[in-house]
Parts: C-alpha cells; structure tokens; sequence
C-alpha cells in the first residue's frame, strides 16, 4: 500500500521522492557547455578553437569562486587565466541575457530519471522537485520541459537563498514533505549539496553521477558524506525503490 487518502478524500502518498532538478531530472551540463561557449565566442573573439577550451576549461574551475550569474568577474579570471584579452566593450546585461536564454533553449530532461520519476508516480509515489537557483530561471527550464506536470505545484520548491535558504539547507525539504504528508521520504540529486541536505533532513537519499557533480563547493566532504546509494540514471528507479523497501 504506498498511499491512502485524508479525511477530505486527497490523496495522501506514503512515501514522497523528492528530486533535485538541473542534472539529475535535467541534463543542463550540454545546454551550459554549448551556451558557454557561445559566450566565450562572443567574449574572445577571433580565438582559435584550443584558446577556447582552455578558456573553457579555465571556466568550470573558477564556478568555485563565481557563480554564473556574475558573467563579468567570471570571465576577468578566466581572461587571466586563458591568457587572453577580454572585449572589454560588451554589453554585460545583454551577454546574460543571451546567456540564460541559450541556457533554457539547450536544457533537455535526463531521459532515464524522467522515465523513473514517471514510473514511481505510476506506483503512486508522491512526487516533489527541490532546486537551488534564481527562480524564474528554474521555473522557465521546469515549464518549457514539461516537468511542471510530474508534481503538484506546493510540491515544487525553488531555494534562491532569499526567500528559502539554499540548499544543503533542510528547510525546502522539510517544507515538501509537511505538504505532502508523506510517511517517508527519500532525495535524490547528484551533488554533494543533495547528500549533506538529505542528512540534515534526517532523509535517506540517492546520488545520481553527473558530470557536473566533479566540480562543485563541498566535492572533499565525499570523503566523509556518503549516500546510501550511488547509482547511474539508468538505475534511479531501482536504487529509489530499495532504499524505501530498506534494502540498501
């Protein structure tokens, strides 16, 4: 039996998945590699083409000092970095603009978590979408793939570290499953954020490799932070199913 229903007849699921979003529902690494390097094209121009992946190579290292949304003094490293002149006369307002949008328009979903995260919900799982980011981005990606429909709009939280903390922060965790009313609960994301936000919610949760999960802020903590299962995109429904069953 994995649900029931309330005294006002809504169904009330025992157990609720809760799925972080960019590279484990979505796979955001390829649309943020293409969209970068039309960044860097337009940033650098004239570059040959090994500038331009050491430009962005140079890149994925200094997300751990900037996040994307600071594109100006990002690219100021990487320009020192890739030893190269930066144009200084570009349009900043315009160059993220154009940046978050190639984003969005490259963002495709992880097919074999999507077809899981369906399949749990046809065996009347409760569902839920927990992500850090701006909000309107997130909600743009989660709309424009279609993955508003796997989850009840409550049940789809978005931390932008102003309104609700951002993860590893427990507290959007905790606010799906009082929404949900479900029994149990279980995480699954694909970055040390998801495993430590899963223990402090005092949550089991599985790990989905990614790429992108190979440089982030916390990556040393996998020497101490472990997640009760780490498991490809094509495992995910399996792995969610034995960790609820207690079989890890």
């Amino acid at each position: 039996m994995s649900a029931a229903f309330d005294p006002d007849g809504h169904n009330v699921p025992d157990d609720l998945v809760i799925f972080d979003l960019d590279d484990t529902l979505l796979d955001t690494s390829r649309g943020l590699r293409a969209a970068r390097r039309r960044i860097l094209e337009t940033a650098f121009p004239g570059c040959e083409r090994g500038q331009l992946v050491r430009a962005a190579v140079a890149w994925r290292a200094t997300t751990l000092l900037y996040g994307d949304d600071r594109l100006h003094e990002l690219l100021g490293v990487v320009a020192m970095v890739a030893d190269l002149p930066l144009d200084r006369s570009l349009d900043w307002e315009g160059l993220r603009a154009d940046y978050r949008r190639w984003q969005v328009g490259l963002t495709r979903p992880r097919t074999p978590v999507l077809l899981a995260a369906r399949a749990l919900k046809a065996d009347g799982k409760g569902l839920a979408i927990v992500s850090n980011g701006e909000a309107g981005h997130q909600w743009e990606k989660i709309r424009r793939t279609g993955l508003d429909s796997l989850a009840d709009a409550e049940l789809i939280v978005v931390c932008d570290g102003r309104t609700l903390p951002l993860k590893p922060s427990p507290v959007a965790i905790h606010q799906v499953i009082r929404a949900a009313a479900a029994r149990r609960a279980v995480l699954v994301g694909d970055r040390m954020t998801d495993v430590v936000a899963a223990r402090l919610a005092g949550i089991p949760v599985v790990q989905i490799r990614s790429r992108g999960a190979e440089v982030e802020r916390g990556v040393p903590l996998r020497r101490l932070t472990k997640p009760d299962i780490l498991a490809d995109s094509a495992g995910c429904y399996d792995a969610v199913t034995r960790v609820l069953d207690g079989r890890t």
